[in-house]
């Protein structure tokens, strides 16, 4: 079954239930849409019948049509043999095709197709499993590989274009779902494609086995000039169409495939062969208008991405954005985004620009000499002039200033134009004494006019770039390779190109500059301190900026890119294609509080100036290029100020609510870093809590509802101790299984919150002997599928391996902790080790986690295995008070509520979400393919408890009121909700389903928790196209980058090797082999123990010991603080502080009570038992399984 897409619920508001009720168990509500969906289809088919008729080979310029049905949309050659380019076309499809290359090893084989599927469910794309058939080492790989992620597969594309008649091609496709069916899978789709011969003149599309009927929909190279081309290539669907209708056995679908490529190069010679664009233009939207409102065409796969002559190469080196422009219009269609305009082929901005209004204009009338122009913060005032002149004119009253001769300033000196070093007063520097070397520095206040020579060292002030800005100045010698602030060398000055680069800018206290001479690196300072050394992703910058308090913008002219400084995240903020260049032309400003960015673009004949918000393409246009540029912004105008190539000035404004144009080619906006909201509500309780959009609680709500767990739908929550009960939240059937087999159930039986074994099916552990041990423990079954009567049934499980604390079910599968270091995994010993002291269990997806701590030397190490096998031990790096996994990913937290996150791949991450000690609980919830933390603390400021729900490694929260001595979550996606399942300390349950689109506060960064209106986005590490070399070793960047001893990192890049070498100030070196994957482009390694705290340079170090690559990032290792782990003498899964353990005790029933009374110190709790001589004590640990 597809996965439901969240854009095909906005189009279509019946998508979501038909989509869920595959039998139209809604046709009652469906049919109120049929006479609509009916007409629409006759009127959209007569125009595209109509248009059809009167298509000449142009491209469609209009919007689309949408389509009356979803519709599937992808690229053939995404991730094959050519290469991996997911995120440059995730934004455009919603389908990715599994095509892995086949020429592999079958194990690299299933490893690369293992991690394929894994980013594509992770990108929330629906997903064709691609088979090589006839090659049955591979096919049978291939179909192991997707087993775990069976239900994420979409239909099966079985072959590509066979030779096969009905009857080979049948019996092919039986085996197939034989082969599926063996493996215990249910049965999927099957897809073939043909050409159109294969169509017209075979018989193996007819059979009746066969599922979905692909076709291409490619016209010959020699017909490109040809006037009927279009309407020749609309007959050809059509009659593709007809044909499978006509012989068709069963019901066939049908997809087609859009010939995105110029049909390869020509014979010995590395030309096109399709060399007339615009006529390939015109060939693109026909498959989606012939798709749209037919039904049977469920989906469009372009040929092809990646492959010679396809998309991407037509874009990058043959001016043919146009192709791929259509197929972004195509993606705007069916997903009811916003199209982009279709644009010519050939280079250019594409399609009428809408340049913005001019509001005024201005130049100087008493000099051409308007170089290097600079606004006043408020746009009044603007300082130009070159070497020998500087002038300030008031843009009001437009009176000029002459500032060129300060007083003193001797005979043959000159001076140029100034820089606002506060709001009202203007510095500039003129050169002193002829001969002689150094800068004199001059003030001037607004009002006054008269400038004062400052006291500052001319040789510090000299330089190739003077900035002044916020109170602060500051200067770069180019020859001497120094940056001075403020009077004062702040790097540099021994004249080493390695010592720092060239100077970015100033914004507060903050100052930007180039780490070395080689522009690979940024550098921030904060005061006189080096802050942060920024890795980039387009090594080589020429222009780079800073401004906004958070933002920098850099750029090498072809890439321009941004980092957020609060989150390091790196962002693509080109806002043209690949015709234009594009630099950043001014620092960022502030827009009503939100960042802006002012860029010029060109290319040998267009230029323009743009102004866009951060991260958006979508730009104001000014039809107008300056070699230096000035911005200012003021009640929603811009004044800019830009000289050209011969120093001649302009002042113009422009409106904020100018038109926007979108010349990128329909590039997806991006964001990063934490943009809060400028009007920051109060503190109080309303301004940061979300209310629930509903809220249940039982009938019987006192001491009831401890520990809920939620059935992975969210339809039935359990709960109870010793007292077990479930309730049907879609009707409020509360059943009351305490006594599960009714007169029969033994009168010391108790039976305790049950976990979902199935879907539908839960199942719970009932104690029924009596202390002293052995406690033996039935499983029994809960099936919720019969409404109408539920019955509890025991399971055939050993009750002496049954019994035990840390219980667990999830997928079909249950386990559970011992003591003396044994765990039991469906009924069967899966660990028995006498070292072993604790234990606990959690579990989910074919994953299941252990917390083990052993006896000496006090250990802590979580074991991670996945259906049944052993895959990683983890040591963590603190102690383990709660733990959780899902999908690979596991959370941990330590007494104290210290949170961590650990990736699939070993990587870590911060996961707290309070500034203040104890963000408790920490259990995994994955929301539309991403892992998502819910935690519980006690807010301070308001003495109350809530529950935090946040994206992993995203401290902008969803914020709920509610204790959380138990805590469960899951997500539907049918309703985009969170339903919540929590009680507090004396069992009171409520279940609360709280929005996705909740509006989410940091309470980390934000001292009133002000909302938090952009989240941050991850970016991964990756090399830019070109930095990459044959046989050239180079290192792109690593994470993180601040580390600990031990901690993993991975290093990005090419041609690597598996020795890394790290190198402090004092020249120590420390050497580690990692573990580097076959393409050579990724390294793994840890860090080393004896790798004391400090900044390092990391290199590649080759076989013979020579150094190959070294990154300009620096790694930062940091030491564990010291109480942030268990010591030897900590109780593991210890109570929180000043809370006293209980003794031992004499009796099972003593042990429930002590229990009850400190179980609401616990969170989500499992009880684990240990023995001390001949008795027992509890000890608590939060665990949950989430869906």
């Amino acid at each position: 079954m597809r996965e439901i897409h969240s854009e095909l619920r906005k189009i279509f508001p019946w998508y979501n239930r038909w989509h869920k009720h595959p039998h139209h168990q809604h046709t009652h509500w469906f049919g109120l849409f049929s006479f609509l969906l009916l007409t629409s289809s006759f009127i959209s088919a007569q125009t595209i019948f109509l248009y059809a008729e009167r298509f000449e080979a142009q491209a469609q310029t209009g919007n689309l049509p949408a389509p009356n049905h979803p519709i599937y949309l992808g690229y053939y050659k995404v991730d094959a043999n050519y290469g991996d380019f997911k995120d440059e076309v995730k934004n455009s499809v919603n389908m990715f095709m599994t095509e892995t290359d086949y020429r592999l090893p079958v194990n690299q084989y299933k490893q690369n197709l293992d991690q394929d599927i894994q980013e594509m469910i992770a990108l929330n794309k629906d997903i064709a499993l691609g088979l090589d058939w006839g090659n049955d080492p591979i096919v049978d790989a291939a179909l192991a590989t997707a087993t775990p992620y069976w239900n994420n597969i979409d239909f099966i594309m079985m072959t590509d274009e066979p030779s096969w008649d009905k009857l080979t091609t049948e019996q092919n496709i039986a085996n197939l779902k034989s082969r599926i069916s063996q493996r215990g899978l249910a049965s999927k789709k099957i897809l073939i494609n043909f050409t159109p011969n294969q169509i017209l003149t075979g018989t193996g599309y007819q059979a009746s086995n066969l599922d979905i009927v692909s076709f291409e929909a490619y016209m010959n190279f020699d017909q490109q000039n040809s006037s009927t081309l279009a309407s020749d290539l609309t007959n050809q669907i059509r009659q593709m169409k007809s044909a499978i209708n006509n012989n068709k056995v069963g019901s066939k679908e049908k997809m087609i495939v859009v010939q995105g490529y110029a049909r390869n190069y020509c014979p010995s010679a590395p030309t096109l062969c399709w060399t007339n664009l615009n006529s390939l233009k015109s060939l693109q939207s026909i498959p989606y208008l012939e798709a749209a409102t037919d039904p049977s065409v469920i989906g469009l796969t372009i040929f092809s991405w990646s492959r010679a002559t396809g998309t991407k190469d037509l874009s990058q080196n043959y001016n043919g954005d146009c192709i791929k422009r259509e197929h972004e219009r195509i993606w705007g269609a069916i997903s009811g985004t916003t199209q982009p305009i279709s644009i010519a082929c050939g280079g250019g901005s594409g399609g009428p620009i809408q340049f913005a209004p001019i509001l005024s204009q201005w130049s100087p009338p008493q000099t051409n000499n308007g170089w290097w122009p600079e606004l006043s913060p408020d746009g009044r005032y603007v300082a130009y002039g070159n070497w020998g002149q500087s002038w300030v004119t008031d843009l009001q009253t437009k009176t000029n200033y002459d500032l060129s001769k300060p007083t003193g300033l001797p005979a043959g000196a000159r001076c140029i134009a100034g820089k606002w070093i506060r709001s009202d007063t203007l510095t500039y520097v003129c050169d002193s004494i002829p001969g002689t070397s150094g800068f004199w520095r001059y003030e001037v206040k607004v009002g006054q006019w008269t400038p004062i020579k400052m006291n500052d060292d001319p040789l510090l002030v000299m330089g190739n770039r003077f900035e002044a800005k916020d109170g602060h100045w500051a200067s770069y010698g180019a020859g001497r390779f120094q940056i001075s602030k403020d009077n004062k060398v702040l790097v540099g000055g021994r004249a080493d190109p390695n010592d720092t680069g060239a100077l970015g800018g100033l914004d507060g206290s903050l100052l930007l500059s180039a780490c070395t001479n080689n522009n690979n690196s940024l550098c921030v300072w904060d005061g006189y301190n080096l802050t942060d050394t920024l890795s980039i992703r387009t090594p080589g910058f020429n222009d780079f900026e800073i401004g906004g308090g958070d933002y920098i913008a850099y750029g090498n002219r072809t890439n321009l890119r941004g980092i957020c400084m609060s989150d390091k995240q790196d962002i693509n903020l080109k806002a043209t294609s690949s015709s234009l260049s594009e630099s950043v032309s001014g620092p960022v400003i502030l827009v009503n509080g939100q960042p802006w960015l002012f860029t010029g673009a060109w290319n040998s004949s267009e230029g323009y100036m743009l102004l866009r918000p951060w991260g958006q393409r979508n730009s104001i246009v000014i039809d107008d290029l300056g070699v230096h540029m000035s911005i200012a912004y003021n009640n929603g105008v811009f004044t800019i100020a830009y000289n050209n190539d011969v120093g001649h000035l302009k002042v113009i404004t422009v409106s904020e609510n100018a038109p926007k144009n979108d010349l990128s080619g329909g590039l997806a906006s991006e964001t990063c870093g934490n943009t809060v909201s400028n009007s920051c509500p109060a503190p109080g309780i309303t301004s940061r809590i979300t209310t629930p959009s509903k809220t249940w609680n039982p009938k019987q709500n006192s001491g009831f509802g401890w520990f809920p767990h939620l059935s992975p739908d969210g339809r039935y929550v359990g709960y109870g101790f010793g007292n077990l009960r479930i309730t049907d939240l879609k009707t409020s059937q509360e059943r009351d299984f305490s006594k599960p087999f009714g007169g029969s159930t033994p009168s010391n039986y108790a039976c305790y919150s049950p976990w979902w074994i199935k879907p539908t099916v839960a199942t719970a552990q009932c104690v029924f002997d009596d202390y002293p041990p052995p406690i033996l423990t039935d499983r029994i079954e809960i099936d919720t599928s019969d409404t109408s009567s539920w019955t509890a049934r025991r399971t055939t499980d050993d009750p002496a391996l049954v019994s035990g604390p840390g219980f667990t079910a999830y997928d079909g599968h249950w386990a559970t902790g011992k003591v003396n270091g044994t765990i039991i995994y469906d009924n069967q010993v899966l660990i028995s080790d006498p070292n072993i002291h604790w234990g606990a269990v959690t579990g989910q997806g074919g994953w299941l986690a252990f917390a083990i701590n052993t006896v000496p030397p006090n250990i802590w190490e979580i074991w991670i295995y996945q259906n049944g096998n052993l895959v990683k031990k983890y040591q963590p790096k603190h102690g383990i008070n709660s733990l959780s996994i899902n999908n690979g990913y596991f959370a941990y937290a330590d007494v104290k509520g210290h949170q961590t996150g650990v990736y699939p791949d070993g990587r870590e991450v911060d996961l707290a979400a309070t500034s203040w000690q104890g963000d408790f609980g920490g259990h995994i919830v994955m929301v539309q393919g991403q892992p998502w933390i819910v935690t519980a603390a006690t807010d301070p400021s308001i003495n109350k408890d809530i529950i935090l729900l946040h994206e992993w490694g995203n401290t902008n929260s969803i914020i709920i009121l509610g204790a959380a001595s138990g805590l469960d979550t899951v997500f539907d996606p049918s309703t985009n909700e969170f339903i919540v399942a929590h009680n507090d300390a004396k069992g009171y349950l409520t279940v609360d389903w709280v929005p996705l689109n909740s509006q989410r506060y940091n309470l980390i960064t934000d001292k009133f928790y002000c909302p938090v209106t952009t989240s941050p986005a991850t970016t991964p590490i990756s090399c830019e196209p070109g930095v990459v070399q044959p046989g050239i070793p180079v290192i792109c960047g690593f994470s993180p980058t601040i580390a600990r001893p031990g901690d993993s990192i991975n290093v990005v890049g090419g041609n690597l090797s598996g020795t890394v070498e790290l190198l402090s100030a004092s020249g120590a070196k420390y050497t580690m082999t990692g573990t580097i994957d076959t393409a050579k482009s990724n390294i793994d390694f840890n860090i080393a123990n004896n790798v004391p705290e400090g900044d390092y340079t990391l290199s590649i170090i080759g076989s013979d010991g020579i150094t190959r690559a070294t990154s300009n990032q620096v790694l930062r290792v940091v030491l564990v603080i010291p109480d942030a782990g268990a010591t030897g003498t900590d109780i593991p899964f210890g109570q929180a502080t000043g809370i006293n353990v209980p003794g031992s005790t004499t009796t099972f029933e003593k042990i429930i009570s002590d229990f009850l009374t400190y179980a609401v110190y616990g969170l989500g709790i499992a009880i684990f038992v240990y023995r001390t001589g001949s008795c027992y004590s509890f000890v608590l640990i939060h665990h949950s399984i989430h869906y």
